[in-house]
């Protein structure tokens, strides 16, 4: 694989106003942010910087992006995705003249590294562990690590 021209992005997926569903007659597109976050301590404290990316998931040969990130990207969703730059300029139909720059990334390959779990579900998934007795908030509940028994004869120095 050529690594020119190649990006690797972790973030989250923006609202559902930012998610578009295109059906053409070469298959199907999905376009949507992703938006990524750079954490960094000051002397003043904490800062925090977000930066938005076009996200463009295509139909097209054996890769079928769109089909499978259907299920994917949902607005929370922490995704990985690698993919290309693509540079476009998009000329304004209303304003002669006015020429927009657009850089998107025209990914092969889509992950989801988790979904982060909405208020209602948390304390959904919390009423059911008080009504079955496993939920102490004092005492987190952890499993103990299990140690496996090696017999000394397959012990080798």
């Amino acid at each position: 694989m050529d690594l020119n021209n190649y990006v690797f992005l972790c973030g989250k997926v923006t609202a559902q106003d930012n998610i578009r569903y295109v059906s053409t007659e070469r298959g199907e597109m999905i376009c949507f942010e992703l938006m990524t976050s750079e954490l960094w301590h000051t002397a003043e404290g904490e800062r925090n910087h977000d930066e938005y990316h076009h996200i463009v998931l295509r139909d097209n040969g054996a890769h079928q992006m769109a089909t499978r990130g259907r299920d994917l990207v949902i607005p929370g969703n922490r995704l990985l995705i690698s993919g290309r730059l693509r540079h476009r300029l998009i000329k304004s139909q209303t304003k002669p003249g006015v020429v927009r720059h657009i850089t998107e990334v025209d990914a092969d390959n889509v992950e989801q590294l988790y979904q982060e779990a909405s208020p209602q579900l948390m304390s959904a998934v919390q009423s059911q562990q008080l009504k079955s007795g496993q939920f102490n908030q004092s005492q987190p509940q952890v499993a103990p690590p299990q140690q496996e028994e090696i017999p000394a004869a397959a012990v080798e120095f």
